[in-house]
């Protein structure tokens, strides 16, 4: 597969923006509909909406522009942080929705992967997030100009798009069975896991979206250790 960046420079909004904001605007609807069907009331969702909208572009950008050692204005986004803003924003709803924090936490934390999957698509079109050197089936090669940026390597982006959508499924098909923090740790294994798959491992064994990714599971098995215990108790 050959994706010719020059085609999208031409573009007047590039398609990383166009999925990135397309995603969480996707997500923030299956969201709103959930909410609905919860009984929630509209002013109430649009409430919770705008804070989710909020925490997710900020934290997005800010953990971008800690991990690129970069001001906000000149960093990008960074999904880790896109989802540690959903997260935020989560608790933050539970904090002034108290009597509806069960809804708000599980459909939120069901978004994320949807979220996720197809905000990677405008990785794989804009080029970023590459994987590591491949020359099998499926392997993507970008051009600019007619020339070659970089060689024939694994979609990894695609496949995280492959994996979250299928995440996204489960949860929506399994909500009842499957807990948020639960949903959080499957998300992060899968993250941790596909990660292996990017270029930033040609020199270095755990990168940064990693070790996030650790620190995700660890507070995430907290939790459910700390609500078998309640439930025991």
């Amino acid at each position: 597969m050959t994706i010719d960046l020059s085609y999208f420079d031409r573009w007047i909004i590039a398609p990383y923006a166009i999925c990135l904001f397309g995603s969480v605007l996707i997500g923030l609807a299956y969201i709103a509909v959930r909410l609905k069907h919860s009984g929630i009331k509209t002013e109430y969702t649009m409430y919770i909406l705008f804070l989710e909208l909020i925490s997710i572009l900020l934290c997005g950008n800010f953990l971008a522009s800690v991990m690129q050692q970069k001001t906000p204005h000149e960093a990008g986004f960074t999904s880790l942080g896109g989802a540690a803003g959903m997260l935020l924003g989560v608790w933050l709803n539970n904090v002034i929705f108290k009597e509806k924090r069960t809804e708000i936490t599980e459909t939120c934390i069901t978004a994320l992967p949807l979220i996720y999957s197809i905000a990677k698509l405008g990785c794989l079109f804009g080029g970023c997030c590459g994987g590591l050197p491949y020359t099998g089936p499926f392997a993507v090669r970008y051009l600019r100009n007619g020339q070659i940026v970089q060689a024939d390597s694994i979609p990894v982006q695609l496949i995280e798009t492959v994996v979250f959508l299928q995440l996204f499924f489960l949860f929506f098909r399994c909500k009842n069975k499957i807990g948020a923090a639960q949903m959080i740790i499957l998300c992060s294994v899968a993250k941790f896991l596909t990660d292996f798959l990017r270029d930033v491992h040609k020199d270095a064994v755990i990168s940064q979206n990693q070790v996030g990714c650790v620190v995700v599971i660890v507070a995430a098995a907290f939790i459910c250790v700390r609500k078998r215990h309640r439930r025991v108790a």
